[in-house]
């Protein structure tokens, strides 16, 4: 299976990086003005209740650490929604 990357960065948090400059620079304010819905998509790269993130160096996270690695996110971005976080047979994952 082909994992989309999006060119020139280096890891998911660049990419929320990018999104609050874009908002700053259209003269917003992140969390007061606008706020960040995500869809992780993770059913596309979750094999055998493992998630593969390419783009975060490689890394390969069980279900806890994938759900840690999204709060981690939440506390420190302005996102208010996040869409398939987890595989959609990962059962296990989406009790944590």
């Amino acid at each position: 299976m082909r994992e989309a990357t999006v060119p020139g960065l280096e890891s998911n948090e660049e990419a929320i990086e990018v999104i609050l400059e874009a908002i700053a620079k259209a003269g917003y304010t992140s969390g007061k003005d606008a706020a960040i819905a995500i869809d992780v998509a993770s059913t596309h790269f979750c094999r055998s209740h493992t998630y593969h993130l390419n783009a975060t160096g490689g890394m390969a996270l069980a279900d806890d650490d994938m759900v840690d690695l999204l709060v981690r996110w939440v506390n420190a971005y302005p996102i208010v929604s996040i869409e398939d976080g987890m595989a959609e047979d990962d059962w296990d994952g989406w009790r944590s």
